[in-house]
């Protein structure tokens, strides 16, 4: 189902440390939810901040406000890679009908 601009595809999980059996911890990802998201790629002229990141697996992401409440500890499944949250979703009001949740992601694998 795809709504307007929320045209990708994303899977939103959350981490989750677990004990590896050795004394040490591991990642697992978590209680997944598929959404529909709008996504942009951030461009350099955007601000300094943004530059000094690898832009080419960086973008900005628009969820519907009621479909998710996305925090730091998630972490974003989209296109077959996994990008982590890079700074507080943000809630953004576009007009009386348009909630929606805005944040930045970049690739867990910095590609």
């Amino acid at each position: 189902m795809k709504i307007g601009r929320y045209d990708q595809e994303v899977t939103i999980y959350t981490k989750q440390r677990v004990s590896n059996g050795s004394g040490g911890q591991m990642v697992t990802y978590i209680n997944p939810v598929v959404i529909f998201a709008r996504v942009t790629q951030l461009k350099q002229s955007r601000n300094l901040q943004e530059v000094q990141l690898k832009l080419p697996t960086a973008f900005r992401i628009g969820i519907h406000y009621d479909a998710y409440s996305p925090t730091l500890e998630n972490v974003i499944d989209w296109n077959g890679d996994k990008y982590n949250i890079i700074n507080t979703p943000t809630r953004v009001d576009y007009t009386r009908n348009v909630k929606e949740w805005e944040f930045d992601i970049i690739r867990a694998d910095n590609k």
